[in-house]
């Protein structure tokens, strides 16, 4: 008589558990963190699939073409294997995709689409809290041994925080163009909004402030696409984005960080000298132009691209081979990955947001949001980096469980 209701007590303290899995991602500030949950969130799921159904709906996966194919990306990274010669190398770069095989049908297969919106919000309430954080510290109202106000990135590092408020406020900004909140509630997004801009342009990642102009650009234009009525009134707003962020660089003394950093980009390519953020990076692409046109296809392996930068810093010696990695998303994918890989890869995305487009609020979601970050991957290899990596998949997961929705229906 109990039965169907303990099993769906289960659920929800199963669910729930998700949603904590969900918050708490973005502060991953210890190594054992992530692990531990998903250990958790995997042995709990095997307890209650059978009676939940969740083994019967991992057939759905085989109809869900952007999920497939993000599948056969990650199989694909392991295969490399057979191309690389570097194992150490291999092993810690496969590493990247670890939790992508386990939080795929864990998720996919627990989750409805009534969790979705929630989902969201949930990360959204979770990167709030991060500007905040970095707010604190600007404002010094929280102070630790080693804090900079001028950095406010706590414990962690610029890569990683301006990206994921960007992704805060790229989230906040398309629940304001939203149609079906209350003036209330429009009110209160309005000002997290506010709080993020300001939050995110206190910062000094530059890749992920320019990435969030240009995908807020992008999200708006395709809102005023769908709504033409509102084109003046959001066009106003995209005005009010550009200005706040404005003046919140000339604030911050930011805007003399991006004219030094246009400096070194031409310097780098016109003497090919480089020295300074930008033309550090500048430097990452000769390197991986040529690796590209090594292994253009296939890529040269998980293992190996590493040894193929190496082998470029002693034929071109350069300032800017103290780093060990492109710096670059990207050119990472290609020079690992190949044409094949790096098409697979995106190409799971571009066919996911095709997919969902009946759904233009969540297709708006995913477009902000995956632009945000290929913008965002031209500057640091951000899909390969803790906690993105984890972002990244969950995102993606949470628009895929619309298309299981069509399938059952």
């Amino acid at each position: 008589m109990f039965k169907p209701l303990i099993d769906k007590i289960q659920e929800n303290y199963f669910i729930s558990f998700i949603y904590l899995y969900i918050f708490v991602i973005p502060w991953h500030y210890f190594s054992w963190q992530q692990g531990l949950l998903s250990e958790i969130l995997v042995v709990w799921w095997f307890i209650i699939a059978k009676k939940q159904g969740y083994f019967n709906k991992l057939r759905l996966l085989f109809s869900n073409l952007p999920l497939m194919l993000l599948s056969l990306f990650v199989i694909y990274n392991y295969l490399s294997f057979f191309w690389s010669d570097n194992t150490k190398v291999y092993l810690e770069s496969i590493h990247t995709f670890k939790y992508y095989l386990i939080l795929i049908p864990v998720l996919y297969t627990s989750l409805k689409k009534e969790n979705i919106l929630i989902s969201f919000l949930i990360l959204l309430s979770s990167l709030f809290l991060f500007a905040l954080y970095s707010i604190s510290i600007y404002l010094e109202l929280l102070t630790f041994n080693g804090y900079n106000p001028l950095i406010p990135i706590g414990y962690s590092s610029i890569p990683v925080v301006t990206p994921l408020i960007a992704i805060g406020t790229i989230i906040t900004l398309i629940f304001l163009l939203s149609q079906e909140l209350t003036n209330k509630m429009k009110y209160i997004f309005f000002i997290a909004f506010a709080i993020f801009l300001f939050s995110l342009f206190i910062n000094q990642g530059r890749g992920a402030q320019l990435a969030f102009l240009i995908s807020s650009l992008l999200v708006i234009s395709i809102f005023i696409i769908k709504h033409k009525n509102y084109s003046i009134i959001f066009a106003m707003f995209l005005v009010f984005i550009f200005s706040y962020s404005f003046l919140n660089l000339n604030h911050s003394k930011q805007l003399q960080r991006y004219q030094m950093g246009f400096n070194e980009l031409s310097v780098a390519i016109e003497e090919e000298n480089f020295k300074g953020s930008w033309g550090v990076r500048a430097y990452m692409w000769y390197a991986g132009a040529e690796s590209i046109q090594k292994h253009p296809i296939f890529g040269a392996g998980a293992g190996d691209n590493v040894d193929e930068f190496l082998e470029y810093m002693k034929t071109h010696p350069s300032y800017a081979t103290y780093l060990r990695t492109y710096h670059n998303h990207h050119l990472n994918f290609l020079t690992k990955y190949g044409i094949f890989g790096y098409i697979l890869f995106w190409g799971s995305v571009l066919f996911l947001l095709i997919s969902i487009r009946k759904h233009f609020f969540y297709m708006l979601l995913g477009v902000g949001y995956f632009s945000l970050i290929y913008i965002d991957g031209l500057a640091d290899i951000i899909i390969s980096m803790n906690p993105h990596q984890s972002i990244f998949i969950i995102i993606f997961i949470l628009l895929s469980v619309l298309l299981k929705e069509n399938s059952t229906s």
